[in-house]
Order: C-alpha cells, then structure tokens, then sequence
C-alpha cells in the first residue's frame, strides 16, 4: 500500500489480500485508515519497525507481504529474503522474547495450508500430525485474543495444544 487503508490494488500492492479494506460500515472505514498501515521496504524503518523496538505492538497485527514478496510474481528467493528481513525483528522484539507475541506464517494455497507457527512456547522441530486449515488458524487466533468463535471456527481444530500456544 502506498497509504493508509488503500482500497484499490496497484503495483506490486493487491487490494484482494487485505481484509481491512472490505469492512464497510462507518466505524470500520475509521479504523482502517487509522490502523491499516502500510508495511516498510524495510524491517529497520517504518511503523512496525518503530512498535517492535518499543515493545508495544498492536495486540493483533497481520502483516501481508506484496505480490513479489508473497511469491506469487517473484521468484521465492525474493520472498525468502524479505520474511528473512522481517522474522529476526520480530523474534528480538520484547513483545517476542516475553512470550505474549507468536508468529504465523501462512501460504493462501494450497491445502492443506503450508504453516509455520513461531513462538517461545512452541518446542523446536514440533511437527503435528493433525490436519489443519484455515479455520483452524481463525480458531486458535480467536482463542488467543479471548474472542468469541465465529462461523466454521467453532468446528476447526484449535492449534493450540499442538503448538503449546
């Protein structure tokens, strides 16, 4: 994105990956131009570089890379780079380290959804065997925050046990 809550795709930028964008109620247009912020070139400038070095990260924060970056348009090394750049800040964060923040890192294809789920908690080379999708990720986010489950979340698997979250 090039500005707060842009609702149009352009560049690299595709409006389709952020759910932000499609509240449509009058408060959700006020919060998405106050919280739906565009992610810096790099993991050392910008807002989510500034909230990481302040130990004060928004409870929930969702990080979209672009069409390059996601590995749709780009060869994957160009994607392996940027999640490279961005992982080690997060992971030295305060929020990290004090074991309040975990990471997921989800492809949007195929299923079964390639996952990796970083956080303290989680036991190094941990490799469940349950199946999960992206349900199941809605559900173990909702778990989390304390929210209440919502459409096919109340049937998925939570990922939390497996996980140790």
């Amino acid at each position: 994105m090039t500005q707060p809550c842009e609702l149009h795709g352009s560049g690299r930028y595709a409006v389709k990956h952020n759910p932000a964008a499609y509240y449509t109620g009058a408060d959700d247009r006020a919060a998405c131009q106050r919280d739906d912020l565009p992610l810096a070139d790099s993991s050392s400038s910008g807002g989510l570089a500034a909230e990481l070095a302040d130990g004060a990260l928004a409870t929930f924060t969702m990080i979209t890379p672009d069409l390059c970056h996601d590995t749709h348009d780009c060869p994957v090394g160009d994607g392996d780079a940027w999640l490279a750049g961005w992982l080690p800040a997060i992971t030295a964060s305060r929020p990290y380290r004090d074991g309040t923040t975990a990471v997921f890192v989800v492809w949007d294809e195929p299923t079964p959804m390639p996952l990796l789920v970083i956080a303290p908690s989680v036991p190094a080379g941990v490799r469940p065997t349950t199946p999960f999708d992206h349900y199941s990720l809605l559900r173990t986010t909702e778990e989390l925050l304390g929210l209440p489950l919502i459409g096919a979340a109340n049937d998925a698997t939570s990922m939390r046990n497996a996980f140790a979250l």
